[in-house]
């Protein structure tokens, strides 16, 4: 099934050159060395949905690895460029401090904000309002607008009196 127009390009490395980076290449690069053995390994020129079937791969791989090859050559689809991973803000300390205020009920938060605020002027100077929160609803799944608990000061006698005082429902006219 043909899908358009092959796209001409001349892979330059010979087929031993090709088949040593393979060999030596991560599984990330793999891939898009496969790609160029298999373009030059072909006798006709192949589409990408070809060439993406027989590396196993979506063509739009394919199109980006001939576009990284035609522009720098072996050493740009040798080459990945993946970002390392962020660093985290809110640090272990942190972290264990917010946990252990949010688990005591007498120390809770009103709000995020209030929780922002706290975290500002204890632990880590000018925090994002969005990264408190997302930190504390990504580790401690807290959500907005929940129920509340019951008041830890509340009168528990109180409270059973209330429930056992029947409530007069005759209206007067």
């Amino acid at each position: 099934m043909r899908h358009g127009n092959a796209k001409e390009l001349l892979v330059k490395e010979s087929l031993p050159e090709l088949k040593g980076y393979f060999k030596n290449a991560s599984n990330r690069i793999r891939p898009r060395v496969q790609m160029l053995l298999v373009m030059k390994q072909s006798k006709t020129m192949l589409t990408k949905y070809e060439l993406a079937q027989q590396v196993g791969v979506n063509h739009n791989s394919i199109t980006a690895w001939r576009k990284l090859y035609e522009i720098g050559g072996i050493a740009t689809i040798l080459q990945h460029n993946q970002g390392g991973k962020r660093r985290e803000v809110i640090d272990a300390a942190t972290h264990k401090a917010i946990e252990k205020r949010l688990t005591n009920p007498k120390e809770g938060f009103r709000s995020y904000k209030e929780l922002q605020q706290w975290v500002d002027e204890h632990y880590v100077k000018n925090i994002k309002y969005i990264t408190v929160l997302k930190h504390v609803q990504q580790k401690f799944g807290a959500k907005l607008k929940t129920a509340r608990k019951s008041h830890v000061n509340k009168d528990e006698q109180a409270v059973e009196t209330f429930k056992k005082t029947p409530i007069s429902t005759s209206k007067t006219h």
